[in-house]
C-alpha cells in the first residue's frame, strides 16, 4: 500500500522512522533481571552519547532496509545487542533508584557481581553459604549481609530460583528424564527438586513439560 508521502507527491524524508521488534519468552518465565525490570523504559538514542545504543539502532535500520543476504541472521543479533545495550542505558545512573532492580544495583557490588559469577558457573554444586563464603575469601556473615542488603535475598534462595530458571529451560527444550535434570541442577532426590519446583512454578515437573509441549 503507498504511503502519504507517496499519494501526495511529497519528496522529503519522513521526520521518524519507527523500528518494531518484541521477544517471546518461553513458557517458565523470563530471566530473573528481565522479570524484575518495570513495563516500560524509555531511553534516548541520542548521537554523542557513550553507550553505543545510537550506532546500534542505525546499523539495525541499515539491515532492515538494506534486504541483504543474511540479513535475518544479523537483523537477530543485533536486535539481542539492541536490548543489552537498551538496558544498560537505562539502568547508567539510577544505582539509587526504586526503579532500578535489586539484581543490576547488585552487580555493582563487587561481593555480591562475584557470587553471582560463582552460582552461574556451578548451579548444581552443594553450595552452603559457608562454602560460597570460602570460595570468594570472605567471612560468611560479610556476604550474607552484602547479598541481602543488595537483593533482598540469601544466596541460597537465589540459586533455588535459578536452579527453577534452568530446570524449565531443561524440561521445555531436551527429552531429559526428570532424574536427570534434578541431577544436573542440583538434586540427588527427584521428589526434594520436584517439590522445589513445584513451589517455584506451580507445577509439577512432568505436568510442566506436558503443558509447555502442547
Amino acid at each position: 500500500m503507498p504511503n502519504k508521502d507517496e499519494l501526495s507527491g511529497a519528496t522529503e524524508p519522513a521526520d521518524a522512522v519507527m523500528l518494531c521488534g518484541w521477544f517471546d519468552h518461553a513458557p517458565g518465565g523470563p530471566h530473573p533481571l528481565l522479570a524484575k525490570l518495570p513495563p516500560l523504559l524509555l531511553v534516548s538514542a541520542d548521537r554523542g552519547r557513550p553507550d553505543g545504543l545510537a550506532p546500534a539502532v542505525d546499523l539495525l535500520a541499515a539491515e532492515v532496509r538494506s534486504a541483504r543476504p543474511g540479513s535475518d541472521a544479523v537483523i537477530g543479533r543485533l536486535v539481542e545487542v539492541l536490548l543489552v545495550l537498551a538496558i544498560r542505558a537505562w539502568t547508567d545512573g539510577r544505582s539509587n533508584s526504586a526503579t532500578c532492580p535489586s539484581l543490576l544495583t547488585g552487580l555493582r557490588d563487587p561481593v555480591v557481581a562475584n557470587a553471582l559469577q560463582v552460582l552461574h558457573d556451578e548451579p548444581a554444586r552443594a553450595w552452603t553459604v559457608e562454602g560460597l563464603a570460602r570460595r570468594l575469601s570472605l567471612s560468611r556473615a560479610t556476604l550474607a549481609r552484602r547479598f541481602s542488603a543488595q537483593l533482598g535475598e540469601g544466596p541460597l534462595a537465589y540459586l533455588t530460583r535459578w536452579r527453577m530458571t534452568l530446570a524449565a529451560q531443561l524440561l521445555r527444550e531436551t527429552d531429559t528424564p526428570v532424574d536427570a535434570v534434578a541431577r544436573q541442577v542440583g538434586y540427588a532426590s527427584p521428589f526434594a527438586f520436584s517439590r522445589a519446583f513445584s513451589r517455584i512454578h506451580n507445577e509439577a515437573p512432568t505436568q510442566f513439560r506436558r503443558r509447555v509441549r502442547r
